[in-house]
């Protein structure tokens, strides 16, 4: 059978915050990260799956800067390999209150949670007060 995963791909990185702000991915180009949720602030949440020094760290980053790609991935004897690479929009991702299940519902809750404390952490930095 085929999946369908939205990464983000940055493309103009942005102040590096890593390591700065609690819960936060740096933007590196050659990053590839699986998104799992979006805000209607601009901020998002995933894990990174490239480069492999790097795959599995999840956090928060900005949508600005990066481009979202939808890859499509057919398993072959246990096998993934990319069927399509196509470019995305951040208009398809669905909003946390639609999580078919419970589970899924409280999960995302407790993630918007994250995204709400780092981008106030990033709101009162000198990089978010920078870009007032």
């Amino acid at each position: 059978g085929t999946c369908r995963i939205l990464v983000a791909v940055p493309v103009d990185p942005g102040p590096a915050l890593a390591g700065k702000l609690h819960d936060t991915l740096n933007d590196e180009l050659g990053m590839v990260i699986e998104c799992e949720l979006v805000d209607d602030f601009g901020w998002c949440f995933g894990t990174v799956i490239a480069p492999s020094s790097l795959a599995g760290k999840n956090g928060c980053f900005q949508r600005k800067g990066k481009r979202l790609m939808a890859v499509e991935f057919r398993s072959v004897l246990g096998v993934r390999e990319v069927v399509a690479n196509v470019p995305a929009k951040w208009s398809e991702f669905p909003r946390a209150e639609d999580a078919p299940t419970k589970q899924q519902r409280l999960r995302r809750k407790a993630i918007l949670g994250r995204m709400r404390a780092a981008k106030s952490a990033f709101d009162s930095s000198s990089h978010g007060a920078a870009g007032r």
